[in-house]
C-alpha cells in the first residue's frame, strides 16, 4: 500500500539554510517550511514571556514574581533548558497533565446519576495518574497497569489502584435490573477503553 503508515522509516536529511533562528534538526525543518511558503519567522520572545509561557504550558500556573525574577537573573547557558528540567520535576506538572487523561478515563469522585454515592478511594486512582506522569512512566506500562495491573503484579498496591481505570464507570444506585445495570457498565467500560 501506498499509505505512509505502511512506508519503511527513513531519516530525512536536515535541510541546511542560511539562518542562525535555529538551534536543533527540528528547526532547520521548520526554517525551511517558512521558507518554501514564503513566511518569516517571529523574533524570540523576550525573558518574561518565555518564562511565563513555559510556566503556563507544563505546570498551568502562571510564575510567580519572585521566581521570574529567579530566572531572568540566571547566569547558566541555557536558561530556558534549565527552567524546562525544573518545571517536568515539579509535582504541579502531574497534576496539570494528569487531570487531561482523568477526563478520559472519566474519573470522578462520585457515582453519578441521581443518587450520586461518593467514592471514598476515588483519589487513589486519581494520585497514580498524577504520580505516573510525574515519574515519566512509559505509555505502554501506564496502559498496561490500568486494563491489567492486578495481573502484572497481583500483590502491587499500585498496579491494583490502577485498575481504577476500569471501575470508573458511571453506576445509577436504582436501577431494578442487575443484568441491565452490569451490561451498562461494561459497555461504558469498552467505549472509554477504546476511546483513549
Amino acid at each position: 500500500s501506498d499509505h505512509w503508515a505502511f512506508q519503511p522509516v527513513t531519516r530525512p536529511q536536515v535541510p541546511t539554510i542560511n539562518d542562525s533562528w535555529g538551534r536543533t534538526p527540528v528547526d532547520a525543518f521548520i526554517a525551511k517550511s517558512h521558507l518554501n511558503a514564503g513566511l518569516q519567522h517571529s523574533s524570540e520572545a523576550p525573558p518574561e514571556t518565555l518564562a511565563r509561557r513555559l510556566y503556563l504550558d507544563l505546570i498551568g500556573l502562571p510564575p510567580t514574581p519572585e521566581q521570574l525574577t529567579e530566572f531572568l537573573q540566571k547566569s547558566s547557558e541555557d536558561p530556558s533548558a534549565e527552567l524546562i528540567e525544573e518545571l517536568l520535576a515539579s509535582p504541579h506538572y502531574g497534576e496539570r497533565w494528569g487531570r487531561y487523561w482523568l477526563d478520559l478515563a472519566r474519573w470522578a469522585e462520585s457515582q453519578g446519576y441521581q443518587h450520586d454515592f461518593v467514592r471514598p478511594y476515588a483519589w487513589r486512582y486519581r494520585d497514580y495518574v498524577i504520580d505516573s506522569f510525574n515519574q515519566d512512566k512509559p505509555y505502554d506500562r501506564f496502559i498496561k497497569e490500568q486494563l491489567a495491573g492486578d495481573e502484572l503484579q497481583p500483590y502491587s498496591d499500585e498496579n491494583l489502584i490502577a485498575t481504577g481505570f476500569l471501575a470508573a464507570a458511571r453506576i445509577s444506585g436504582n436501577q431494578e435490573d442487575d443484568a441491565i445495570q452490569r451490561n451498562d457498565v461494561m459497555v461504558d467500560i469498552v467505549n472509554a477503553t477504546g476511546s483513549v
